[in-house]
């Protein structure tokens, strides 16, 4: 499909945050390239009370976007009276501003949301609405399901756009040259000449308990890889992992905390920088996978496979299938599929990836 010669502002509408925004990326992408000169407005949400990541941290000083607009959502996620209110009081910053709105709310939206989402957006009086015509999945399918940002992009084939097949080409976080060179010199800074020295990344945190693997577990996989490859570990994540990450550097006695230092742009090219990045399946491992770094992701079984696994190739996803799998618990006392993810396990892929890396480096011309 030609995109449409009356098309010059386009709202684009996502919802969640650091690992659901990155996924989107690849059909922002997409529709950039197919309206180069439109202007594009991000909608996105922000919980109320909560310091999650905003949309709009993943996107700002690139081409993607030109504004970004936010929405308070309650606490408690249900679409009752206060959000019914919070929306009411959105609309008249949206009317008759826009011809085309992209819709890329999650594939677990069910049928009714979605007719409510699209009610909403045909209010504003866009001439297009795309994404509104969906194709619904087994939420709780055995097999590997579609990832995510494959699936986003899938749907626009309904409108008659040439989308790609795979996501992947289209995932690019647009680093510019003062970020990449803001990485370079904190490495400077925190490690001195690098000289080859391998550095490991580690995301223990997660928002979510039932996907949170045990601390120590961490701490032994990092301390057999500093012992065998001498590593130089940088703990990611957010202000809540601030603690875990001290606790951990310190018991390394070596390496680097940034969480709740860095923003998710420096993070992103800092995580660049590393061989191999360790972590629970949250957004840093999105955001790390996003730069081309291989990832070792530590999954629980409460989600199906593949929907959320790390884009792209050279990942290892460590997950156990147990009984209770596809519960969809955000807290759970046991964990028994991921207490069944030895540490032993997890230094060893880690070190395949170290050991390719390593022998890539050998073959490069000197």
């Amino acid at each position: 499909m030609k995109p449409e010669k009356d098309v010059r502002t386009i709202l684009f509408y996502r919802i969640g945050q650091l690992g659901d925004t990155i996924v989107s990326i690849p059909a922002i992408q997409f529709f950039r390239e197919q309206f180069p000169n439109a202007t594009f407005t991000l909608m996105s949400d922000r919980i109320a009370g909560k310091k999650y990541v905003l949309a709009r941290q993943v996107f700002e000083n690139t081409s993607l976007f030109d504004k970004f607009i936010s929405y308070r959502k309650s606490k408690e996620g249900r679409f009752g009276l206060k959000q019914k209110i919070f929306m009411l009081l959105l609309l008249p910053r949206l009317l008759f501003r826009y011809d085309a709105v992209v819709y890329l709310a999650p594939s677990s939206r069910t049928p009714k949301q979605v007719r409510r989402d699209r009610f909403f957006f045909k209010c504003i009086g866009a001439k297009y609405l795309w994404g509104f015509q969906r194709e619904q999945r087994p939420e709780s399918a055995d097999h590997p399901l579609m990832h995510e940002a494959d699936w986003l992009l899938a749907q626009f084939k309904n409108y008659d756009f040439e989308t790609p097949q795979s996501a992947v080409a289209k995932m690019e976080l647009l680093l510019d040259e003062k970020e990449h060179a803001f990485a370079e010199s904190w490495l400077r800074d925190n490690l001195g000449e690098r000289n080859g020295r391998l550095i490991v990344g580690f995301g223990p945190g997660t928002k979510m308990p039932a996907k949170r693997w045990k601390v120590e577990n961490f701490w032994n996989v990092g301390h057999k890889l500093i012992k065998q490859y001498d590593i130089f570990p940088i703990v990611f994540g957010d202000q809540s992992d601030r603690l875990v990450g001290d606790a951990l550097v310190r018991s390394w006695k070596r390496g680097c905390n940034t969480a709740g230092e860095l923003s998710v742009r420096q993070s992103s090219a800092l995580l660049k920088k590393c061989d191999v990045y360790i972590g629970n399946d949250t957004g840093t491992m999105h955001l790390a996978a996003a730069v081309k770094t291989p990832c070792v992701a530590i999954f629980s079984a409460r989600d199906v496979r593949g929907k959320w696994e790390p884009l792209g190739d050279g990942h290892v996803v460590l997950r156990k299938d147990v009984k209770c799998r596809h519960c969809m618990a955000t807290t759970c006392d046991d964990k028994i599929c991921l207490m069944l993810i030895r540490p032993e396990e997890v230094a060893a892929e880690a070190e395949r990836i170290i050991q390719r890396s390593l022998q890539e480096k050998h073959d490069q011309p000197h």
